[in-house]
């Protein structure tokens, strides 16, 4: 039997039961979602991007209708541009504003790389994203740069440095005197 008779049969040794596909991709421990369409509504996300954005009804829902802020920090015009031009983008360490379901207000530093899905004509059908949290990173080279090696608090490395005790010499104990040298400095 070949790949091209018998359509859902075929698709299905080649990617697998839609259940299962399904299942994989919402287990995988990584932040993605899919958007689709001029509007960008959401088409897929994993359990990991779920949990992280603490938003979990949305499929359908366009990217603004779920996270209106984004406009402004410029996260939405990098989405729409790989979707309008079809060329990937990457941003590092991003730093994000919105309402997570059940921490309020969040800000978060985020990697990302947008890819645009295409349709079977080559059509750029919408955008896949992949994220990953960089917000302990952010905020660690943060804390780094605010607090430069010698002066960082005590969760970096312990306070201002102090220089290192000096030791006086007596010049009438033992050693002065086993050089035979008389008490008193000597340089």
């Amino acid at each position: 039997m070949s790949d091209h008779g018998d359509g859902d049969e075929a698709l299905d040794r080649l990617v697998g039961k839609p259940v299962e596909v399904r299942d994989v991709f919402d287990q995988m421990p990584l932040l993605v979602l899919a958007l689709g369409g001029p509007e960008l509504r959401l088409v897929a996300t994993t359990a990991a991007y779920r949990e992280h954005s603490g938003r979990q009804n949305v499929i359908g829902l366009p990217i603004l209708e779920v996270f209106g802020g984004i406009v402004e920090q410029q996260i939405f015009q990098i989405f729409e541009r790989t979707y309008r031009t079809g060329e990937p983008a990457s941003v590092r360490e991003l730093r994000a504003h919105y309402d997570h379901d059940e921490l309020g207000r969040v800000e978060t530093f985020i990697d990302f790389t947008v890819f645009p899905r295409h349709d079977a004509e080559g059509t750029v059908v919408g955008v896949t994203i992949n994220a990953v949290d960089a917000t302990e990173r952010a905020r660690g080279r943060r804390l780094v740069r605010r607090h430069p090696p010698g002066r960082r608090p005590d969760r970096l490395g312990g306070g201002r440095r102090r220089r290192p005790r000096r030791r006086r010499i007596s010049h009438h104990g033992p050693v002065a005197r086993a050089a035979g040298r008389p008490p008193g400095r000597h340089r």
